[in-house]
């Protein structure tokens, strides 16, 4: 952007911050300029990223057209008469588009982006988009304008940012609230080349002009309220005399002081203000506070923001004043000069509750200059609790064997063992097989460190196991503190001196390649991941804090917290590297260190699956309409959401907002006995970790509770706004958290609980010690609570079911037994499903194979296929309803059935569920045991057939034998299909007979219909029309199927 022809164009005067159109001056250094000829539009961006940002770089270019949500990013948008376009790219200069929402529009256009660390370690962002006009349905510069909206998403550590040129209170894609731009060629520009924050009553611009011709304009700033509650007042204007091809620069330093102000208007015109060439209104609100504090009672300090140059400006030059701690009886708590901009004040935690304020006052005693209040309402008896550390089933208690030169410490169906000389496990075992090839290495200078390292032993527990262990040579010093717990998950606390300079530091686990065969990487937030399958070759990886490799029934997990202490600061810190007979994860920790210093790392380790399957599973199916299980039988629907009340808010979800008789308390007590007589295990809807300041509480102790950068979930109550806080469970909000949960559980005894935004994203809220923290551990001690208040509470057999989204975070998830997996399958505005096609035209086989999978993670993974009828525009409406919602419930069956796993029900077809369902139990498959298509003991082998696989359940009396056969290739086929089985290989008689269940004869079908109707359940809620998938058998003989399949279906297949 240094090319001189960039000093033609013309800037935005500044972004508006959409969530907080007063913090709009807030907003790190930007600089947004638009210039065009006959052929294109270009966009020129700079953002100078603060120091320390931790910047979610997004996809790279080399990860083909990927999704820039969740990144440091931009998006640019257009709409013309009938068409809408959107172009995106990330900051590692990855890119998409669409049209009308269709992703698969891929017109002609440009982005190149380069960043530059600064010399105060802030980092410059710069890119360049060329668009041409073409690309946005123009033959040629539209002389009518284009609606347009320029937009940039900022991840800071502290504060997520939505910016736009678009007006307050509108989104991204809000047409209506867009900027014309108008393509003309004479036009003058302006540009900003410096601004301050006014929000304090002054306002300084550096300001560039520019004309290609000659040219008389004016630029003037009028202050006006958006309300008209003042009468709009010029407060700076300027001609210009423009020379041809010539920058005027100029500057502006001038006071805002009317009252009632909140917008400035910008604007470029002609001498005369006839025509208008650049305008833009930003909102602004100018403060005469001179104090702001911010209380943090868990530290029991308040922190004072004094802004002595405003109070000087106001009161007079050498203001002598005091800082007074007032209680609510008005009494003087502390006092201090008013000397320094930032201050502390003591705040003792048993101060009693009420409204406390922060004064500034003349040094006298004689006048209030300005206060602050603030709310204290007490640590109550959540600040009280205590939990125990008992083993919660189906967990099992630790047990420790060997001798003080190896330990083998054995949790349910895994083993880590090590050894007195190793810093770290020496091998991991899962399932009796080995998921470690050599022992855990750290490397400095490219070699492992020697087996020198001396353990001692520390606390064995049924719940825990530690040890510390040191390492020296004369190069290096380190120390390990590490810990195991029943669930599996371990984690080690390490530090490294280096004592003479030192190379490169890294960690490397090395797996088989028969277990590395998937790979799932997960950062957060939602559509932050990747799940793929591992390739031969060398795959450099960004920074995830969760990472898992594993095949189909088991697998290695490494995880970590942050990055924040590592040396290592590039992007790319991760790499998985695979041959033919292994897979090596390398951590890169440090690219150096210089002789004296010292670096400290933490990061954990987990062999899955972590805990054994439900007796009922897969049976123990989430979601859809209890009323319509069959009374008697195995449940449909075996756990379910309770409703949702009328005019019920995400705020009310524990029952006790007001605390006394809370309607939506009655509910769930009705709910609950209504759903136990359909024989359904009923949860009620809540949000992990989320909570609204509704709560008195947690509007006291917000600042230091919530994550940070968090938006929080806006809604009105009695028409008072609120809103619903992420709250970052290493602080005491989780046992607020815990505490109120507790209360809701003594009145309504759920079986379970149900949590909606269960992906553990970053928090960097400094003030409780958080610096780009994925809080995987306190994640998992906070659910592990929440366990045990099922436990306490009578649900012995309790449901915790997380809506994970697309991230399967394993280590925080241990005490979860439900994942609702899936919600990223975006109906509306992602072109996934659209014009006919269902997931497996999309999906490969590593998502159901690994993301999807339950038996890798030991968690019933429910996968979530919202299969609602689209609208036309779409491709909606071409099918009956309920079919529809048949043919693309069958996808997403196929896809998980074969892997043993079950998706939810909700918003899907419940009568394809209730018979597979009926046939599961009729054969008894809970009790069976499965052998996946990719295990060599599965008797069945599909010799004919592109890309089918069969999996099979034999039956506990060993006589039986249930296929699963599905097609799962993204190119739709059908065909015939020759499976050839040989029982023998498991000591089972050959078989005699096959039969071909899903589509049998099935009367007790249409029991279903009558149930539907006896309790008012919606037809579109538990679609029931049912036609056959298209499997048939046309022989079987010798041991080998003929089988007819359809493309994206499935067939079960008995065989006795």
């Amino acid at each position: 952007l240094q090319e001189p022809i960039w000093n033609q164009a013309a800037s935005l005067f500044g972004m508006i911050n959409l969530s907080n159109p007063e913090k709009s001056w807030r907003i790190p250094a930007n600089h947004v300029r638009f210039f065009c000829d006959a052929q294109n539009l270009y966009i020129g961006f700079t953002s100078l990223l603060p120091a320390g940002t931790n910047i979610k770089i997004g996809p790279a270019p080399s990860d083909g057209e990927k999704e820039v949500w969740g990144s440091e990013s931009f998006e640019l948008y257009f709409v013309n008469q009938k068409d809408h376009y959107r172009f995106a790219g990330s900051f590692a200069g990855g890119s998409t588009e669409s049209k009308n929402k269709d992703v698969n529009y891929n017109p002609v256009w440009t982005y190149r982006t380069s960043n530059k660390m600064q010399v105060d370690d802030s980092v410059y962002w710069q890119g360049e988009i060329r668009i041409p006009w073409q690309s946005i349905g123009f033959a040629a510069p539209p002389k009518d304008g284009v609606k347009f909206n320029f937009c940039r998403t900022w991840h800071l550590n502290d504060e997520l940012i939505i910016s736009a040129l678009s007006r307050p209170g509108y989104g991204y894609d809000d047409y209506e609230a867009y900027t014309l731009l108008f393509p003309v060629e004479e036009a003058p520009g302006l540009q900003v080349t410096a601004k301050n924050d006014p929000t304090y009553g002054n306002l300084e611009q550096k300001i560039t002009a520019y004309s290609r011709s000659p040219f008389n304009a004016r630029f003037q700033i009028t202050l006006e309220n958006s309300q008209g509650m003042i009468t709009p007042e010029i407060a700076f204007r300027k001609d210009l005399q423009l020379a041809p091809g010539a920058n005027v620069a100029f500057s502006l330093n001038i006071p805002l002081t009317a009252s009632n102000l909140d917008s400035l208007v910008f604007t470029l015109s002609d001498s005369e203000g006839k025509n208008i060439y650049q305008q833009q209104v930003l909102p602004v609100r100018i403060s005469s506070d001179y104090l702001s504090v911010l209380p943090l009672f868990g530290q029991e300090k308040v922190l004072v923001q004094y802004r002595k140059n405003q109070a000087e400006a106001k009161f007079g030059k050498g203001l002598q004043a005091k800082l007074v701690l007032v209680s609510p009886d008005n009494a003087d708590l502390y006092s201090l000069a008013a000397n320094l901009e930032s201050t502390e004040i003591p705040f003792a935690k048993d101060n009693p509750a009420g409204m406390y304020r922060v004064e500034l006052r003349s040094a006298d005693d004689s006048k209030i200059l300005s206060a602050s209040s603030f709310p204290f309402t007490g640590f109550g008896e959540w600040s009280r609790l205590q939990f125990d550390n008992r083993i919660i089933p189906p967990f099992t208690p630790l047990e420790i064997s060997g001798d003080a030169s190896r330990k083998t410490v054995a949790m349910w169906g895994r083993n880590y063992v090590l050894a007195e000389d190793s810093l770290f496990p020496v091998q991991m075992m899962s399932r009796e097989q080995q998921l470690l090839t050599c022992p855990v290495a750290l490397r400095i200078n490219g070699k492992a460190i020697p087996a020198t390292a001396k353990t001692s032993w520390g606390t064995s527990e049924k719940h825990r196991f530690e040890y510390t262990s040191n390492a020296t040579s004369q190069e290096w010093k380190i120390k390990n503190r590490a810990w195991i717990e029943y669930d599996g998950v371990s984690f080690y606390q390490v530090e490294v001196e280096a004592l003479q300079n030192l190379g490169t530091i890294e960690l490397a686990f090395t797996l088989p390649r028969t277990i590395a065969k998937y790979l799932h990487a997960a950062a957060g937030p939602w559509g932050n991941k990747i799940t793929d399958t591992v390739k031969n070759g060398k795959r450099s990886l960004r920074y995830y804090p969760v990472l898992f490799l594993g095949d189909e029934e088991k697998g290695f997990c490494f995880f970590t917290e942050s990055r924040h202490s590592w040396p290592e600061k590039g992007t790319h810190v991760m790499a998985v590297q695979a041959n033919n007979s292994a897979a090596e994860l390398t951590v890169s920790l440090a690219p150096s260190l210089e002789t004296g210093e010292t670096f400290t790392f933490e990061f954990g380790l987990l062999g899955t699956p972590i805990k054994k399957l439900p007796e009922n599973y897969p049976l123990n199916i989430m979601g859809g309409y209890s009323e319509l299980n069959r009374p008697g039988k195995t449940p449909t629907s075996y756990t379910s959401f309770t409703k949702w009340m009328d005019g019920q808010t995400h705020g009310d979800c524990l029952a006790n907002l007001p605390p006394e008789n809370n309607p939506l308390l009655n509910l769930y007590q009705k709910e609950i006995t209504r759903l136990k007589q359909y024989g359904t295990k009923p949860f009620p809807y809540a949000m992990k970790m989320s909570i609204p300041d509704e709560y008195p509480e947690v509007a006291a102790f917000l600042q230091e509770w919530k994550v940070v950068p968090l938006q929080p979930y806006p809604y009105t109550k009695n028409g008072q706004r609120y809103g619903v806080h992420t709250l970052c469970p290493t602080t005491a909000a989780c046992e607020f958290y815990v505490w109120n949960t507790q209360q809701l559980l003594k009145q309504a005894k759920f079986g379970g609980l149900y949590f909606d935004y269960g992906t553990t994203t970053e928090c960097n809220n400094n003030l409780h010690g958080c610096y780009g923290r994925t809080a995987i551990l306190a994640t998992r001690e906070h659910l592990r609570r929440i366990a045990l208040a099922l436990f306490d509470s009578g649900a012995n057999d309790y449901v915790i079911v997380m809506h994970n989204t697309d991230h399967i975070q394993v280590p925080a998830l241990t005490f979860v037994t439900h994942l609702f997996n899936g919600e990223h399958i975006r109906q509306a505005s992602s072109s996934l499903l659209h014009d006919g096609k269902d997931i497996l035209d999309t999906y490969p086989l590593a998502m159901f194979a690994c993301e999807l999978n339950s038996l890798p993670f030991g968690i019933t993974n429910s996968g979530y296929m919202p299969a609602d009828v689209l609208s036309p525009k779409y491709g909606g409406g071409k099918e009956k309803p309920e079919l529809y919602v048949l043919r693309m419930t069958r996808a997403m069956l196929a896809g998980m059935l074969v892997h043993n796993s079950m998706p939810a029900m909700n918003r899907c077809h419940h009568g394809i569920f209730d018979k597979v369902v009926r046939i599961y139990d009729a054969f008894g498959v809970p009790k069976a045991k499965f052998f996946g298509y990719y295990n060599p003991e599965n008797p069945a082998v599909v010799i004919e057939g592109d890309e089918v696989y069969a999996s099979t359940y034999r039956h506990a009396n060993g006589k039986e034998m249930l296929a699963v056969v599905a097609h799962l290739g993204n190119t739709r086929i059908d065909q015939t299909v020759k499976i050839r089985f040989r029982p023998e290989k498991l000591g089972m008689s050959p078989f005699v007979k096959a039969t071909e269940q899903i589509d049998a004869d099935d009367p007790e079908y249409q029991d279903l219909y009558t149930l539907r109707k006896q309790n008012g359940v919606p037809n579109y809620r538990a679609p029931l029309d049912y036609q056959p998938g298209g499997a048939k058998i046309i022989d079987f003989k010798d041991g080998i199927l003929t089988l007819e399949l359809k493309a994206h279906t499935f067939a079960l297949i008995k065989l006795e």
